[in-house]
């Protein structure tokens, strides 16, 4: 939806809407403008219908545990054009062929796009390809209250900022992984804060990154504290019906149950062998540092065992032999997905 063309009444019940859930949330004005707009600004929304952009609009939901899909996009043709180049730099970025110039771009140095957001982007994926830790921390400082201390839960940050945190703490833990026990007391507390403060359909886009960079980097971690946040992790994936993450999940429990000596149930390992099966058949890549839209990869799922079902000739009965049971597979044509 164009900007210009949206109504002053609807403008305005956005507003009223984005302050009923502010509220709702328990968050002040203060809180969820922290390092991205002025309260005035935040007002003018609110009260007026003045619609910041929508990079901004989003990171407002996020930061009070919506969806950013949970208004209609209302874009300015520069921000169409913004979104569209910055979803084609993170393609770039997962294939490894980003260039100088990409970042010299005009797009990538619009003047109509929130200042801070943009900078942001620019100076956290420069650092992650140059390795320059402390660049990538000072982006997300950029807009992650409190940053680099421990998360409050009165933080009121967003799924996006805490995806930037997160990738982070896994690319210096990766270089430097002596490093874990200084990012625990800040990595236990991204975990509070998820667990405290989002919903279901936020936590599950971004709890499971967390929990596998506890398990995979805490070195010294108790495994059963693992096992702990994997097992939460899991019961989340089966609650939403999300694929995305689940074979780290499974293979995390795997992994520090054999530490302890318990053999996990032989279901995770079927389980985690018939994802890698479906995703090596079909080719579909694993997520990388961007998380794709969940109902996508349900749908999608959907689609490969319809097909995986059709060219071998199987009933719905016969599908349990190679893939899932057939419980899984009516579920996911009824939309009620429950893998695991």
């Amino acid at each position: 939806m164009i900007y210009d063309e949206i109504p002053l009444k609807t403008k305005k019940a956005m507003g009223r809407a984005y302050a009923e859930m502010r509220r709702e949330y328990g968050a002040s004005q203060d809180a969820v403008t922290e390092k991205l707009l002025t309260q005035r600004a935040l007002s003018n929304f609110e009260q007026n219908g003045e619609l910041p952009c929508w990079l901004v609009i989003s990171a407002l939901l996020r930061r009070v545990g919506k969806n950013a899909d949970y208004f209609v996009p209302v874009l300015s043709k520069g921000e169409y054009d913004y979104l569209n180049w910055r979803n084609e730099m993170l393609l770039k970025l997962q294939k490894g062929s980003v260039a100088a110039e990409d970042w010299e771009s005009g797009m990538a140095k619009s003047e109509k796009i929130h200042p801070i957001l943009q900078r942001q982007f620019a100076t956290f994926w420069k650092g992650f390809l140059s390795d320059d830790i402390s660049a990538m921390q000072r982006a997300v400082a950029m807009t992650v209250p409190g940053y680099p201390g421990a998360l409050s839960v009165k933080a009121c940050a967003g799924t996006e900022e805490l995806a930037y945190l997160l990738i982070c703490m896994e690319r210096k833990l990766q270089l430097y992984p002596e490093t874990w026990t200084e990012e625990k007391p800040m990595l236990k507390s991204v975990l509070h804060y998820i667990e405290t403060c989002y919903q279901k359909d936020e936590q599950v886009k971004i709890y499971y990154r967390a929990v596998c960079v506890y398990g995979f980097y805490m070195l010294g971690a108790d495994p059963r504290q693992k096992l702990v946040y994997y097992h939460k992790a899991l019961e989340l994936h089966r609650e939403m019906a999300c694929l995305t993450g689940l074979e780290d999940i499974l293979r995390g429990l795997i992994i520090e149950s054999e530490k302890l000596g318990v053999k996990e149930p032989g279901e995770y390992g079927e389980y985690l062998h018939a994802l890698e099966e479906i995703r090596e058949e079909y080719r579909i890549g694993r997520e990388n540092y961007i998380t794709r839209q969940l109902s996508q990869e349900f749908y999608l799922l959907h689609e490969i065992l319809g097909t995986y079902r059709k060219e071998r000739g199987l009933r719905v009965s016969e599908i349990d032999r190679d893939v899932c049971s057939e419980k899984t597979y009516r579920a996911l044509l009824l939309n009620r997905c429950n893998l695991i």
